[in-house]
C-alpha cells in the first residue's frame, strides 16, 4: 500500500507577510523573501503535515492497496474531505471505477475512512499488487485562514528558527541553542491517533 500525492496545495498557511512579521523583518526588506516563500514556508508546513498526520490546505491523494480487504480502509492526511473515487483492476486487466453507492465515506473519523455501504459486496478485483485505487482531498480548505491557529502558530516558531540560524552549523543548533519546550506541545491536540 502506498500514498501519491496527485494535487499538491495551490497556496500555504502562512502568508509572507505574516512570517516576515513574526521573525521581524521589515516589510520593505527584500532580500529573504524567496527564501521564506519558498523555502522556509513551504518546509515547516511539510514538517507539520508529517507530525500530526494532517493535511494543512486542500490537496489530492490517492491510496493503492493490493486488495479491498475486509474492513474499512482508513486515509491518512485528516481532515478527510471527499473521495473522488474508487477504482479497481477487474479480472481482465482493465481499470474500472466503483458506483458510489456500493460505499459510505467516513469524513469524521481521523482519519477518515472508506467502508462498504450496508449489504454491499466489493467488486472482485485482479489478484496482483496495486489494484486497488481510492482518489481522495483532504484538508482544512484552501485558504490558511482556515487552518488552526495552533498549527500556523507552530509553524512561525518553527521558521522563525529556521531563518535565524540559515547559516549555523549543525554544532551550534545543537549544543547552544535549545527550543522552547512548549513549542511541539501545540500540535498534541492535532496528532492523528496512530501517527
Amino acid at each position: 500500500m502506498s500514498y501519491t500525492l496527485t494535487t499538491a496545495p495551490s497556496a500555504e498557511p502562512l502568508t509572507l507577510a505574516e512570517v516576515k512579521t513574526f521573525c521581524q523583518v521589515e516589510a520593505d526588506v527584500t532580500a529573504d523573501d524567496e527564501l521564506i516563500a519558498n523555502v522556509l514556508i513551504p518546509a515547516a508546513r511539510q514538517a507539520c503535515e508529517h507530525l500530526t498526520g494532517r493535511a494543512l490546505i486542500t490537496q489530492q491523494w490517492r491510496r493503492t492497496l493490493d486488495s479491498f480487504g475486509c474492513g474499512p480502509i482508513e486515509l491518512e492526511h485528516a481532515p478527510l474531505a471527499s473521495v473522488e473515487s474508487v477504482q479497481y483492476l477487474d479480472s481482465a486487466g482493465a481499470w474500472q471505477t466503483a458506483d458510489a453507492a456500493l460505499y459510505t465515506v467516513d469524513t469524521a473519523s481521523q482519519p477518515g475512512r472508506v467502508a462498504l455501504a450496508f449489504g454491499q459486496v466489493w467488486p472482485q478485483v485482479q489478484y496482483q499488487i496495486a489494484s486497488v485505487r481510492i482518489n481522495y482531498t483532504a484538508g482544512y480548505g484552501a485558504a490558511g485562514s482556515a487552518v488552526p491557529e495552533s498549527l500556523k502558530h507552530w509553524m512561525l516558531m518553527r521558521i522563525r528558527g529556521m531563518y535565524e540560524l540559515r547559516g549555523e552549523s549543525v554544532e551550534v543548533m545543537r549544543g547552544q541553542l535549545a527550543k522552547p519546550g512548549f513549542v511541539d506541545g501545540l500540535l498534541d491536540a492535532y496528532r492523528v491517533v496512530g501517527h
